[in-house]
This record gives structure tokens, C-alpha cells and sequence, in this order.
């Protein structure tokens, strides 16, 4: 009976308001997501190189902005790692990587927290060796333009096996 009661009144008072105030908020709000979607970058593409324990890796990515704060990215890398540092880098790979990241902080300049994982095909002296799920976390500085431009990021990423710092440099569009 409340829930009946509650949803008349509801009726009630949508029914009291008037077409043409209606009709010129929903235009107002409508307009300016378009606007704020033609103006804002949310697609970025850049390379990151990086050195985690005795390997080195090379990323190519590409990443969406969801919302002002939340992005997604799809990475592809090469790299070595160095498995007795006489006879030189013996492990070569190459991974996918799937990452959610939190960009903190408004204007150009941000702080980054990412947390993802993938899939690492692994080879001694170009063999195969082994597929498997790779985990990583990221943490650092990013400096994105939000009308497009220069994009650069810097901090520590963990990949198992170990942390590292990474460095990147790539367009935001």
C-alpha cells in the first residue's frame, strides 16, 4: 500500500512540470556531454621502455580514457632477461597486457595507479620455453594534455618477478 501511495505521488509530480522546462534542461545536460566528448582527448598511444631486476622490456600501448579518472590499456612488449650475466641475455619474451589504471588529480598533471595482468610467451635462444599469466602494478607520475598532445610517464612497475622503473613517451588524441 506505502509503495502504491509513493508511486502516484511520483506520477503526480512528474506530470505538474512542464514540457518546455523539461525539454530545456535534458537539451542543456545533452549538450554539454557532446561538448565535453569533442574536447577531451581520451585515446593515447605511446611506447614505454623499462628495466625490472636484470631484464629489460619494451611496451607498445594503446589506452582509453573510460571517465576523467578510470582507463583502460592494451599493451604489447618484447624483452630480455638476463639469466647468468656471463653469457648475456639468454631469456628473450614477448607479452600482451590487459591494465585498468586510476589517474589521480585534475589538470595535465596526474598521479597513476594501475593494476592488470597477461600473457608472456617465453623463449631461451628463441625456443619455446613456456606460456604463462604474468601479473603487474604500476605507480608514477603522468604528464597528459587533455586537448592532445605530448604525452609522458614515469614511475615503478612490479611484473613478476620483480620492481623496476619504467619511462614513456607517446600522443594523446
Amino acid at each position: 500500500m506505502k509503495t502504491s501511495i509513493i508511486i502516484l505521488l511520483i506520477l503526480f509530480q512528474v506530470s505538474t512540470l512542464s514540457a518546455s522546462s523539461l525539454t530545456d534542461s535534458i537539451m542543456t545536460v545533452d549538450s554539454s556531454i557532446i561538448e565535453h566528448k569533442n574536447n577531451y582527448s581520451v585515446n593515447n598511444i605511446y611506447l614505454d621502455a623499462g628495466s625490472v631486476l636484470l631484464s629489460s622490456y619494451v611496451n607498445l600501448n594503446y589506452e582509453r580514457l573510460l571517465s576523467n579518472i578510470i582507463c583502460i590499456r592494451l599493451g604489447y612488449g618484447l624483452g630480455y632477461r638476463i639469466q647468468n650475466i656471463a653469457d648475456g641475455p639468454t631469456i628473450y619474451g614477448e607479452t600482451i597486457n590487459l591494465l585498468m589504471c586510476l589517474l589521480l588529480f585534475e589538470g595535465n598533471s596526474k598521479f597513476e595507479i594501475g593494476f592488470g595482468g597477461g600473457y608472456f610467451h617465453e623463449l631461451d635462444n628463441f625456443r619455446h620455453l613456456a606460456n604463462k599469466f604474468v601479473y603487474s602494478f604500476c605507480i608514477g607520475y603522468r604528464y597528459q594534455p587533455q586537448y592532445g598532445g605530448i604525452l609522458f610517464r614515469s614511475g615503478f612497475s612490479l611484473i613478476n618477478p620483480g620492481l623496476g622503473f619504467n619511462i614513456s613517451i607517446g600522443y594523446t588524441f
